[in-house]
Protein backbone atom coordinates (compact mmCIF):
# COMPACT_ATOMS: atom_id res chain seq x y z
CA UNK A 1 0.00 0.00 0.00
CA UNK A 2 1.41 3.14 -0.79
CA UNK A 3 0.98 6.98 0.47
CA UNK A 4 1.31 10.25 -1.37
CA UNK A 5 1.26 13.58 0.77
CA UNK A 6 1.11 17.10 -0.21
CA UNK A 7 2.29 19.61 2.53
CA UNK A 8 2.19 23.29 2.75
CA UNK A 9 4.87 25.31 4.69
CA UNK A 10 5.33 28.50 6.36
CA UNK A 11 8.52 29.73 7.43
CA UNK A 12 7.59 32.11 10.07
CA UNK A 13 11.33 33.54 11.73
CA UNK A 14 10.78 33.18 15.77
CA UNK A 15 10.22 36.71 17.37
CA UNK A 16 10.78 35.69 21.17
CA UNK A 17 13.35 33.35 22.63
CA UNK A 18 10.74 30.73 23.83
CA UNK A 19 9.61 30.63 20.25
CA UNK A 20 13.59 30.30 19.11
CA UNK A 21 14.00 27.41 21.56
CA UNK A 22 10.34 25.75 20.66
CA UNK A 23 11.05 26.04 16.35
CA UNK A 24 14.19 27.90 15.73
CA UNK A 25 13.88 27.82 11.87
CA UNK A 26 10.59 29.01 11.97
CA UNK A 27 9.41 26.50 10.20
CA UNK A 28 5.79 25.16 10.55
CA UNK A 29 3.04 23.17 8.34
CA UNK A 30 0.34 25.14 7.02
CA UNK A 31 -1.96 22.44 5.27
CA UNK A 32 -1.40 18.52 4.79
CA UNK A 33 -3.36 16.34 2.33
CA UNK A 34 -2.58 12.97 1.93
CA UNK A 35 -4.39 10.23 -0.25
CA UNK A 36 -4.16 6.70 -1.09
CA UNK A 37 -2.40 5.60 -4.23
CA UNK A 38 -4.36 3.59 -6.70
CA UNK A 39 -2.92 -0.33 -6.95
CA UNK A 40 -2.49 -0.91 -10.14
Amino acid sequence: ERWSAILTIVVQPPRTPDALRKNPLGVFVNALNWSKELSQ
